[in-house]
Order: structure tokens, then sequence, then C-alpha cells
């Protein structure tokens, strides 16, 4: 069994693939490996760029956008690597990023899922782990209008723990960004893979929560970097990205936080909604027509959050 299986879902991403391949093609060295690209049915000619230009890559194209989680288990269905690798086609791979995961997880039967630094595109750390941040703080920031407050806080927490890390050493966290997760195959084995009932946003979330309950650890690489350009497939439709974020956020908390959390929850959305979708409508009838899609976002989440019914899940809406 090869080492490692590189899975890549993209929506028309064509520029920013081409580069996320070249990167891992120069970086991989003598890593046994596999990449995958599963294609959720752009219209910008990314398949048959890839094909043209990476034969090599394993291509799967869907007719129809089947939604981020669904195609990662598309390509972690058909890929073969002791230990699998999901990576956004806005990043590029840094040298030895790779090999230093798989190293990890090697020496390590207790970790079940690794990442490492990711990079903005300026250079500068972005903070892509969580360790004992409830994702209840962050949504009464947003409420609240403190939202940057509260990044602020858990930006100079995590420093800190870098800083306490020391070279070589690995930092156990709650969770990672899915931009980069690499798992071994023994845990979608044991747990099984995303859960397809979010079509898009916190399938990572709830993964690492899945994991960790099952005993798995999950750790943060801090000396090998991943350079993240970050949210150009949200960039191209925001208002279908911000509806899916919402309703991803109310299935994750009424699963992982409890009946009362969940009630308190839709109680904050309908404050922040109301007053978002209020701020936006001003801003339509002042020319911003760009700005419908978010409304539609603030309307969709209000009558979820407002219903006496269970929220509604990403996968009800397809």
């Amino acid at each position: 069994m090869m080492d490692l299986s590189i899975i890549i879902v993209s929506y028309n991403s064509r520029a920013d693939l081409e580069g996320c391949l070249a990167a891992i093609a120069g970086t991989a060295g003598a890593l046994a490996h596999e990449v995958l690209v599963v294609d959720n049915a752009s219209a910008d000619g990314t398949v048959e760029r890839v094909r043209a230009s990476f034969p090599e890559v394993r291509v799967l194209a869907n007719k129809v956008n089947a939604g981020f989680t669904r195609a990662n288990n598309q390509g972690i269905e058909r890929s073969g690597g002791r230990h699998l690798l999901l990576l956004n086609p806005d990043t590029e791979v840094g040298p030895n990023a790779l090999a230093r995961m798989v190293e990890v997880l090697d020496s390590d039967p207790t970790v079940g899922i690794v990442s490492c630094r990711l990079l903005n595109t300026d250079g500068s750390t972005q903070y892509s782990w969580r360790r004992d941040a409830s994702l209840l703080w962050w949504t009464a920031g947003r409420v609240l209008g403190l939202e940057r407050l509260v990044q602020r806080f858990h930006i100079r927490r995590m420093r800190a723990i870098l800083r306490r890390a020391g070279p070589g050493n690995v930092i156990e966290v709650q969770e990672v960004m899915g931009a980069c997760l690499m798992v071994r195959r023994t845990v979608v084995d044991r747990i099984g893979a995303l859960d397809e009932r979010i079509f898009m946003s916190l399938e990572d979330s709830e993964f690492c929560r899945r994991a960790s309950r099952a005993g798995w650890r999950v750790v943060y690489v801090p000396d090998v970097t991943v350079v993240h350009h970050g949210g150009h497939s949200a960039r191209l439709n925001l208002g279908t990205a911000l509806t899916e974020y919402y309703r991803s956020e109310m299935y994750f908390v009424r699963l992982y936080y409890g009946r009362f959390t969940a009630i308190l929850h839709r109680v904050l959305l309908v404050v922040e909604c109301s007053v978002k979708g209020i701020v936006t409508l001003a801003r339509i009838a002042f020319g911003r027509s760009q700005e419908r899609g978010r409304l539609r976002a603030y309307q969709a989440t209000l009558r979820a959050a407002l219903s006496r019914s269970r929220p509604m899940l990403p996968s009800e809406t397809r």
C-alpha cells in the first residue's frame, strides 16, 4: 500500500488548482503517493486542464455539484494510501510538509489526524486550529459585534501555545482546518468518512470531534508549512456559502452541545440574522444589489432557526 493519497475537491478552481498540483509534484520527493482530483461540475475547464497538464493525476468529474463533503468522500472511496490528505485547491504545499505529517502519523499510533502550519498569501500564520474553544462563543461574538475581539483573544492564546511548544514538537489540539487535514486510513475505517449531512462548512470540525471521541489524538505540526490562499470557491457564490455555513453550524451545535445550547444558539442566530438582514436591506436600497445573495442567506437561516422542528440539514435542501 502506498504512503499517501492526496484528495483535492475542485469547483471552478482551475488557476488555483494548477499551482496546488505543481507544488505537490515539487515537494513530494520520494514519498509514495497518488493525487485524486474530484471536480464538482466546474464550468471553467478545470477537468480538461488537469488531464492535459497533469496526466499522472486521477480525475473524477462529477456531472453535478455533489458538495464539498460528498466529493471528499468520493475521493476517499477511490484512494489506496495508508494515509489520506484532504487538501484544498487554493493551497501550495511547502518543502517537507507531506513527509513530516506522514512521519508524525507513523511514529505515534495514538495520533489519528494531523495538520501543519497554514500561511496566508502574505506569509503570516493562519490560525487554522482550535483548542478548548466553544463554537457558541464565536457565535455570541458575531451577534454582539465582538467577533474581532474574540478572534484576537484566541490568536494571542494560540501564539502563546506556539511559543511554548518548542522546535520539532507537535501540539495536541481540538480540531484542525479541512484545508489541509491528514488522517490515517484506520480512523476512517473505524469511524466512517466525513458526515455527508453537511454539504460544506464544519465538516472538518465534526470529523475531528468524532475522531477524538473514538480515542484518536488530533495534532498540529508547526515546523512545516502549507500556503492557504483561502476562500476561492466560497467567493464564487457568497450567499450559498453563507447559507450552508449557518445550516451546518445549527446541525453541529445540535449534534454535540445538547438541546439547551442548541436552543440558545438558535436565539443568537435569530438576533444576528435579523440585525444583519436589516443592514443588508438598507445596502440594497442604496444600490448594493450584489448583497441580495447575503440577504437570502439571512432569510433562510431565520426560517430554519424559528422553525419548531429540528434545523434543516444541508443535505435536505438538495
